[in-house]
């Protein structure tokens, strides 16, 4: 996982009912995967997913991308969408594109994680292979970037909205619609977000493996059933599960990242 994003390898044969707020990708690897979603069925090796949209898929290994919401990737994944109808959309000619052709070569690295020295590089390169599909480029209004931004402050984090609203200049109400409409989520559930990524991270830098409890209250959340629940219904993972030995981390610093000591980096929401 990186400051932005987090991808996820595995073995898996199916995941059903996944329903992420947020756009992602799914690669199949070894080869295409049968994906249900809003009643329509495909088949492919590469989808890009919109959010709020529930799907469940058949297939032979995994490699699934989940970038933050406000990211310029996950802007872009929801472009795609968009230009083609708004649904899950097959990308099967993207597959000899560098960054796609680069993780799935790479797959039996990824889920050992031994593989991870370009894979900023990696995710760069799949923006690229992905901006020339579509049309629509969103461009998200000032107002709702500089609260997004705000949100991921460890000392603007346990400000009310109305005090970001305040500081931005408008109303609560208006920030929240600002918001939506930029990046196709509640303020609430992009903090939801924020949590889930500060508990994947505090995992990935915990040199044990720690208690679910441990991990919840580490990332701000109400307790161990809040974060099993919310990881459960977006990941098809509960936290749990990635506390078996077989089940590795990784934490990939970006070449532009700045170095921050361990305290810094974990409570992110």
């Amino acid at each position: 996982m990186a400051k932005d994003w987090f991808i996820y390898a595995s073995d898996a044969t199916y995941y059903d009912n996944l329903q992420n707020n947020s756009p992602s990708i799914s690669i199949g690897p070894n080869g295409p995967w049968s994906v249900l979603s809003s009643g329509q069925e495909m088949r492919g090796r590469i989808f890009a997913h919109p959010g709020h949209r529930k799907n469940s898929g058949r297939g032979e290994g995994v490699i699934s991308i989940w970038p933050l919401p406000t990211t310029p990737l996950a802007l872009l994944i929801r472009d795609v969408a968009r230009s083609a109808g708004g649904g899950t959309q097959v990308l099967d000619e993207m597959v000899s594109e560098p960054g796609f052709a680069s993780l799935i070569s790479s797959f039996s690295h990824l889920k050992s994680g031994e593989w991870h020295g370009d894979m900023a590089h990696t995710i760069d390169l799949i923006s690229q292979d992905l901006t020339g599909v579509g049309s629509h480029r969103s461009c998200p209004d000032e107002r709702a970037r500089l609260l997004a931004k705000r949100l991921r402050q460890r000392d603007l984090q346990p400000l009310p909205l109305l005090e970001h609203a305040k500081a931005i200049g408008l109303s609560a109400e208006r920030l929240r619609h600002l918001f939506a409409e930029a990046y196709g989520l509640r303020v609430t559930q992009y903090i939801a977000w924020l949590k889930l990524h500060a508990a994947i991270r505090f995992m990935a830098m915990s040199k044990d493996i720690p208690t679910v409890a441990n991990v919840a209250a580490a990332s701000g959340f109400a307790d161990a059933a809040h974060l099993s629940n919310m990881a459960r219904r977006m990941f098809a993972t509960s936290p749990s599960e990635t506390q078996a030995s077989s089940f590795q981390f990784v934490l990939v610093k970006e070449p532009n990242e700045a170095a921050t000591d361990a305290s810094n980096d974990l409570q992110l929401a």
